[in-house]
């Protein structure tokens, strides 16, 4: 099985693959921290147990890299996260071998995200 596309590697946590990312985020404290992670348990979890709804979009291509953005929104709880990657296309015509890097910035408040970009300004507290 062929990926095909970087969207289909980012957002299709159904499809077999072995693609891991390499995650860095920062702690409370800035201290960056590292951590290798299989890509598509990383989606289940973002998508089974906080609730996001991904949104997966290509920044530009350098060269050989392909760098983008996935957002992951949860309207009830009015934040999102967000990931940027760096994907080689080994990674996809590879049938999703391979680790890619990525950035994570965690709770991010939606409330000052414009509606025309997400459409999610509405939202509910936490309880």
């Amino acid at each position: 099985m062929n990926f095909d596309t970087p969207s289909n590697l980012m957002l299709a946590d159904d499809m077999p693959n072995e693609a891991y990312a390499d995650i860095t985020f920062s702690l409370y404290d800035n201290t960056p921290t590292n951590i290798t992670l299989k890509w598509r348990d990383v989606l289940n979890y973002f998508r089974n147990v906080e609730h996001c709804t991904p949104f997966f979009a290509i920044k530009k291509k350098q060269g050989d890299n392909i760098e983008g953005l996935l957002l992951l929104a949860n309207k009830n709880g009015g934040y999102m996260h967000m990931i940027s990657v760096s994907i080689t296309p080994d990674i996809i015509t590879d049938n999703g071998k391979g680790t890619f890097k990525a950035r994570l910035t965690a709770y991010i408040p939606m409330h000052n995200v414009k509606q025309e970009y997400l459409n999610l300004t509405e939202y509910e507290t936490l309880r």
